[in-house]
């Protein structure tokens, strides 16, 4: 070894000039500029690979053809060890950067769904990207509110109402998280969350999710209300509404900031359902599509059809039944007998569905159009035209 050591040590110092070491040095450099060029240029493993063997290849015959034979070994040895150098240092630094990148993106991703979800898209991010650069899907979105919020944040103690909303929208998160669910945003007070946005598939399971999400939502609610009471604070009360359709998803925004979302129009009607939870005084609706995995379940009963704005055809919509069945008997005859133009009919119906019943808001509603318009115009379609959002 210490042989091996003296003759190199010889070569350098004895058999070349200072001309010859400056120019090996030069090529050292530019080999290790070149190594970290292939690295960050290139990301697929093969593609390194192959730039690897021949970039060795050709930094070897051009330092044959710079370098005097007698010091080609030297010259040789240390700037293919540069370059190689150079190359697993910028091996090394990519592979850090993709670990912080998915570490970036595993922490984003666990702020707007379930962890296991978020674990599951990190071991396999390739179908996020995917999603993330748009496409259609069958998504089922779900918007819930907060109804008076407006007028209770003129009313309230700021830091006491931002207190009783981030338990409220903590709540809402985790049981959204547990029936597979993503928030995609926070609107206000109001929240935004999807099924099947990352390509799922069994259009049941997202239906039956959502719908179970909403349902729990209200449970927890009225837990969070009874609370709420007993430390003498005001209840919230919110309406749900479910929508099921195709839609855009991906990442929308600018350099700055990109939010992965789900745009178009089964969107928009999800939101306005909701809005009509308000008008029907109802806690829960449902699109017909939907409704059409619980058809033959008597939990569910149509309540509406309308027109919203934007929307030339019907959208009918479901509620959770009563759980007496001589009231769903009677509130399906009042819907029945509006929509088919027998408004005489309807609004004796009407008078035996009292305050206490459980279709009270329905009947309220039905009850205000029927003031307000006697009988229908000629060549009415039987769709209640909403005016507002």
């Amino acid at each position: 070894m210490h042989v091996l050591t003296a003759l190199l040590e010889d070569a350098w110092y004895s058999d070349y000039g200072a001309n010859d070491r400056r120019r090996i040095t030069m090529l050292v450099l530019l080999g290790l500029v070149l190594s970290f060029i292939v690295c960050f240029k290139l990301n697929r493993t093969w593609i390194i690979g192959a730039a690897i063997i021949f970039g060795g290849i050709f930094w070897f015959y051009l330092e044959q053809a710079l370098v005097d034979h007698r010091q080609r070994l030297i010259g040789s040895m240390a700037s293919l060890s540069a370059y190689g150098l150079g190359l697993l240092c910028a091996i090394i630094w990519q592979a850090m950067s993709e670990r912080a990148r998915r570490q970036q993106l595993h922490r984003h991703l666990r702020r707007s769904m379930s962890p296991d979800v978020a674990d599951a898209i990190i071991r396999a991010p390739e179908g996020y990207y995917k999603a993330a650069s748009g496409n259609r899907r069958e998504v089922t979105v779900l918007f819930t509110d907060i109804r008076g919020f407006t007028h209770r944040s003129e009313e309230q103690d700021a830091g006491e109402l931002f207190t009783q909303l981030n338990t409220y929208l903590e709540r809402m998160v985790e049981v959204i998280f547990s029936h597979g669910g993503t928030v995609d945003k926070f609107i206000g007070d109001a929240i935004m969350a999807t099924w099947g946005e990352l390509g799922e598939s069994d259009i049941d399971n997202q239906l039956n999710h959502s719908v179970l999400a909403a349902q729990k939502m209200l449970d927890v609610l009225d837990e969070l209300n009874r609370s709420w009471e007993a430390d003498g604070l005001k209840p919230f009360r919110i309406g749900v509404g479910i929508h099921h359709g195709e839609a855009i998803v991906g990442e929308v925004g600018s350099d700055q900031r990109t939010d992965f979302t789900v745009i178009g129009d089964a969107v928009n009607l999800a939101s306005r359902i909701e809005g009509l939870t308000k008008a029907l005084g109802v806690d829960l609706l449902i699109s017909a599509t939907v409704a059409e995995k619980f058809y033959d379940n008597f939990n569910w009963i149509y309540v509406a059809k309308v027109r919203v704005m934007g929307r030339d055809g019907g959208v009918s919509l479901w509620t959770p039944a009563s759980a007496i069945p001589e009231e769903n008997a009677v509130m399906q005859l009042v819907v029945n007998k509006y929509t088919s133009g027998d408004w005489v009919s309807a609004s004796q119906l009407l008078e035996q569905i009292n305050d206490e019943s459980h279709f009270a808001g329905v009947a309220k509603f039905y009850r205000r159009l029927l003031f307000e318009v006697e009988v229908p115009a000629p060549g009415w379609d039987g769709l209640i035209t909403i005016e507002t959002k």
